[in-house]
């Protein structure tokens, strides 16, 4: 569980970065389209955990992994947004969502 949260975090962490950078340089219409294909990965791993059977995506525990690894970049991408308007709501963003995971983290302990 540990390993899914670092990994999620670094999705997270990384298209935050890259948002950010690519608001401020006025490529708004890229960060756009990748927050549509991050919804629509969202979208297909939801479906197809629901229609699965067998051994890929069959369970509960596995379509809410396949979805929140999916939604990571999503997340991310809208907090990079938010802080390339307003960096301290920004940061406050990051914060929270930071203590959403340890919370989560502690709780799988």
């Amino acid at each position: 569980m540990a390993l899914l949260l670092l990994a999620f975090f670094a999705a997270t962490w990384l298209s935050a970065a890259g948002a950010w950078v690519a608001w401020r340089r006025g490529w708004k219409l890229a960060v756009l389209l990748a927050l549509l294909v991050v919804a629509g990965f969202v979208g297909l791993f939801f479906y197809l955990s629901t229609i699965a059977s067998g051994s890929y995506l069959a369970g509960l525990g596995e379509m809410l992994v396949a979805v929140a690894l999916a939604a990571g970049p999503g997340i991310g991408l809208i907090i990079g947004v938010i802080a390339a308007y307003s960096m301290p709501v920004g940061i406050g963003c990051a914060v929270l969502h930071l203590c959403i995971l340890a919370l989560t983290l502690a709780d799988s302990l």
